[in-house]
């Protein structure tokens, strides 16, 4: 089932509660090329289920609102980042790049 169409551009998550949050978070924690560690996001969106971020940003990212990629040097991988990543098409992404 498809989202719902929206007035919000498509340089952004949905404005509904978890894309506001998630704009804040990516807002307080991105790094110099822009995009946030999901080991970053996970902990501040605690409260929600895991299903439900996993499902939005899945989402978002066919929407074209965001990217999500893994590392490029699989050295740097973290338990952390393991823990936090999302599995898409068969691999693991960490980071995630709003539009």
């Amino acid at each position: 089932c498809a989202p719902a169409p929206t007035d919000q551009p498509a340089t952004a998550p949905r404005d509904d509660g978890l894309g506001r949050r998630f704009r804040g978070i990516w807002e307080e924690n991105r790094r110099p090329d822009g995009g946030v560690l999901l080991r970053d996001l996970r902990p501040a969106l605690a409260d929600i289920p895991r299903e439900t971020q996993d499902h939005a940003l899945a989402a978002w990212q066919e929407e074209g609102r965001i990217v999500l990629y893994p590392f490029d040097d699989n050295s740097r991988i973290t338990p952390e980042d393991r823990a936090a990543a999302l599995k898409m098409a068969g691999r693991e992404v960490y980071t995630v790049l709003l539009k």
